[in-house]
C-alpha cells in the first residue's frame, strides 16, 4: 500500500497526516461552492448516516435483509436490488485513505469491480447533484495508487436510493469531472503548501 500513516476522526470528519489537518473530498466540494448546502439538514444527515451503516452491514455480511428493522429498510431494499443487478465485487467497504502525493483524504463507499472492472461505487439516498461526478473523480483520483491503474480508466457509479425499494444506478462518464477534480486537488495543494507532482 502507498498510503500515508495518518489517522482519522470520524465524529470530526478530519484526516490528520504527522499530526497536521490535511484537506478531504467533502471540505474541497464545498469549499468550491460545488455542493448546495441547503440539503445539509439534520433529516438528511441521520438518513445518509443509518443508510451508510445499513449498506455497509449489509456488503460486510452483518445484516441479513430479514432481519433488517430499521425505518430505512425501503432504502435497503433498494440497495439489494442494485448490487443483485451489477453484481460488484467489493474491495473495500467505507475505507478512509490519504493519497500519498497530493495529501488529501476521502473514504469511497465501496472500491469494486464492476463488470470486471475496477470501480468507485457511491452511495446517495438524496437527489442528483452535479457535484456528484467530481466527488467520484476525487474518489478515483484517491485510491488509483493502491490499484496501479490511472484515475480516468476506473468506471464510477452512483447508486441513488429511495424510501420505497426503488434504485436507480448512474455512471458518471464525463472526463471533465477530472479536470475539476485536478484542479480543486491544486487549490487545495496550493493552500496547504502541498507539493503538486
Amino acid at each position: 500500500m502507498s498510503e500515508l500513516p495518518f489517522t482519522y476522526d470520524d465524529a470530526r470528519h478530519e484526516y490528520r497526516v504527522d499530526g497536521r489537518t490535511v484537506p478531504h473530498i467533502t471540505g474541497m466540494l464545498l469549499a468550491a461552492g460545488l455542493v448546495d448546502t441547503r440539503w445539509f439538514t439534520d433529516e438528511a444527515s441521520t438518513r445518509g448516516t443509518h443508510i451508510h451503516k445499513l449498506t455497509a452491514d449489509y456488503d460486510l455480511g452483518a445484516l441479513e435483509l430479514g432481519d433488517c428493522v430499521s425505518r430505512y429498510r425501503g432504502y435497503l431494499l433498494g440497495y439489494a436490488q442494485a448490487v443483485t443487478a451489477l453484481k460488484p465485487e467489493f474491495l473495500e467497504v467505507e475505507m478512509p485513505a490519504i493519497h500519498p502525493t497530493y495529501n488529501y483524504g476521502g473514504r469511497p463507499d465501496r472500491v469494486a469491480k464492476v463488470f470486471k472492472k475496477l470501480s468507485i461505487w457511491e452511495i446517495k439516498s438524496g437527489l442528483h447533484a452535479p457535484a456528484h461526478g467530481v466527488q467520484t473523480a476525487l474518489q478515483a483520483i484517491l485510491r488509483a495508487p493502491d490499484y496501479d491503474l490511472p484515475a480516468e480508466l476506473w468506471a464510477r457509479f452512483c447508486v441513488y436510493l429511495g424510501p420505497t425499494g426503488r434504485y436507480r444506478v448512474e455512471q458518471h462518464e464525463q472526463q471533465s469531472d477530472f479536470a475539476t477534480a485536478r484542479r480543486l486537488i491544486r487549490d487545495h495543494a496550493h493552500d496547504h503548501h502541498d507539493p503538486l507532482a
